[in-house]
């Protein structure tokens, strides 16, 4: 069987895409739509979560960043009580999701803006640019580019 190569997603596409995941739960693949700079950040907030919620069982296992990069890809249970939980409550994915309207803004490089119309069903109505990252030949989202709050 033949598998045919799938095309890349366009910046506004890869972002919609994440907050497609991430509202369905799918928490491993949302991760790796991160670039890497906000993976990095959020491998140390999680590290260091965990790492006050539980210094003893932390410091007896050696846990380190790259165990709990291993934690996301599994969707741990911890991280998702924790970190995602946290991401939810301070990001406003929710509302992103369900009002944004995701269009190409603007392309310079290996850096994409991606602008997200949002409109509410009460007419008001709001917008918010997100940073898309080039790594390889994907679009990664640069959340922490995009200063977003977390």
């Amino acid at each position: 069987m033949m598998m045919l190569a799938q095309a890349a997603l366009s910046p506004e596409k890869a972002a919609q895409q994440f907050f497609q995941l991430f509202m369905s739960n799918q928490f491993a693949p949302s991760f790796e739509c991160f670039s890497k700079k906000s993976q990095k950040h959020f491998l140390e907030w999680a590290f260091n979560h965990l790492k006050a919620q539980h210094p003893k069982a932390i410091e007896a296992s050696g846990l380190s960043t790259k165990e709990v990069h291993i934690m996301f890809k599994r969707n741990d249970p911890s991280l998702i009580q924790s970190f995602w939980k946290h991401f939810y409550f301070n990001s406003g994915a929710g509302e992103i999701y369900q009002f944004g309207y995701f269009e190409p803004d603007e392309i310079n490089g290996n850096q994409a803006t991606v602008a997200v119309r949002l409109e509410y069903p009460n007419g008001q109505k709001g917008s918010v640019k997100l940073t898309m990252i080039k790594e390889g030949s994907q679009w990664k989202f640069g959340y922490l580019e995009s200063g977003l709050d977390f």
